[in-house]
């Protein structure tokens, strides 16, 4: 499998465990190939020290370190889409997915001197079975300019699914089929989290907040008001870990988020929630779709 296991996201590092663990689980022998987009990675890194944004630092060492320890990684490292090209053969088969990976901003600004196709599998062999899981753009228009690019590339896929409706409209209009599936998160059982978390019985107290982007005016505001009512949830100061992140949600009474992923784990562990939408973007589509699919519309704010 190819993705966003490098990214410093507690959904981007689960989802990829979470695939694995399934193909895993179904007998299949499988790595997740260690594309590590040099630009990309390091100018991130860059500005974290220019705006001294150590919070985004230690959250990295804390996430490197639940990658080091449970995802089972290609040993080689592939820098650019070039080194890539020279995994053509290692593979019967090649998973792009899930998560952003064919999102156009990520295909056009990875590498410097060119557009980036690695998670469209363009460096794949003409024998290697070329699929896509769960796959999201990001966006719910796909730019004239890419719509040519989009449609070549996909049309060389064995099987393409996406985790959201735009998405599936999206390629339908360019005459490509896929099929809307699950994040990978939701397809083992929630056991399959509970050693990260423990097993111990433990008393749902306080609401846990969990709010992406800056300037989310209307998730502060809800926040606000769910605080009143729960009272906030003292999380440990200073823990990063993906362990930390899956345990307040899991052991608190109410969860207020507008991350899709903070979503899907409040389901999977049961506890109350509501959603709230994603300000200043077009991100809201892959939580909608998700709480279409279980009947939970009406937690979206």
């Amino acid at each position: 499998t190819i993705t966003f296991h490098w990214a410093t996201n507690y959904g981007a590092v689960l989802q990829a465990y979470a695939l694995q663990m399934f193909l895993k689980q179904s007998g299949f022998d499988t790595e997740i190939i260690n594309y590590l987009p040099f630009q990309n990675i390091a100018l991130r890194k860059i500005n974290w020290i220019r705006m001294r944004d150590f919070d985004a630092i230690k959250k990295e060492r804390a996430i490197q370190r639940f990658r080091e320890e449970n995802l089972t990684v290609s040993a080689y490292k592939y820098r650019s889409y070039k080194v890539l090209c020279s995994a053509v053969d290692r593979y019967s088969a090649i998973l792009s997915g899930s998560d952003q990976v064919m999102n156009f901003s990520f295909l056009q600004h990875a590498e410097r001197w060119r557009m980036t196709p690695s998670y469209y599998l363009s460096f794949a062999g003409k024998e290697t079975r070329k699929i896509a899981y769960a796959a999201s753009f990001g966006t719910d228009k796909i730019p004239d300019a890419y719509a040519d690019f989009v449609k070549k590339e996909l049309t060389s896929f064995s099987w393409v699914s996406v985790r959201e409706k735009s998405a599936y409209t999206m390629l339908k209009d360019i005459g490509i089929d896929s099929e809307i599936v699950v994040d990978p998160t939701m397809l083992v059982e929630k056991e399959v989290y509970e050693p990260f978390i423990g097993r111990e019985s433990v008393k749902r107290i306080g609401a846990f907040s969990y709010i992406l982007h800056k300037n989310q005016v209307d998730a502060q505001r809800c926040e606000s008001k769910i605080f009143k009512m729960f009272g906030e949830k003292q999380t440990a100061a200073g823990d990063y870990s993906v362990e930390n992140w899956l345990r307040n949600i899991r052991c608190s009474a109410f969860v207020i988020t507008n991350s899709f992923h903070a979503t899907v784990f409040a389901l999977l562990f049961h506890t109350p929630f509501i959603t709230v939408s994603v300000g200043g973007s077009n991100m809201d589509n892959r939580l909608l779709t998700l709480l279409n699919m279980v009947g939970l519309e009406d937690r979206f704010v």
